[in-house]
């Protein structure tokens, strides 16, 4: 079984979480770890290193990409910059811009918070060939 590219949420780590789950149940999981070193690269890098990964290594129908919160948004920029990607995605409980919430006193920008929305208004946001979104509260 090929390879899942994973990528976690904002800090995530290939193997806890969802990625350990995967990799229990007998999964090969790589991709890019959210802190550290690629944590550190500045934004347009992190999404040119995701560009490069999905070329080089998943660019095939059977590629799995699987994206969790911020990986997701990682992922939707990286997307926009590139033709669709033909493998199938699975997007759990992506960003897509900035958030707050009064009741819960958080919020959070990441980078370029209105640069997903600008696109698909646009209809200029190339979409994966195959994609799944999961939300919950």
């Amino acid at each position: 079984m090929s390879p899942i590219y994973y990528l976690p949420g904002y800090g995530g780590q290939l193997a806890n979480g969802l990625g350990r789950e995967l990799m229990r149940r007998g999964y090969d999981i790589v991709g890019r770890e959210t802190r550290g070193d690629f944590r550190n690269l500045v934004f347009d890098d992190q999404t040119q290193a995701v560009q490069q990964d999905l070329k080089d290594h998943f660019w095939r129908k059977d590629a799995r990409v699987i994206c969790n919160s911020y990986g997701g948004y990682l992922f939707l920029h990286a997307q926009a910059g590139m033709e669709a990607f033909i493998g199938r995605v699975l997007l759990l409980s992506p960003i897509v811009g900035e958030f707050s919430n009064a009741q819960a006193r958080t919020s959070f920008s990441p980078p370029r918070p209105t640069r997903l929305k600008e696109l698909a208004e646009a209809k200029k946001f190339n979409s994966p060939s195959s994609c799944e979104i999961h939300v919950g509260e």
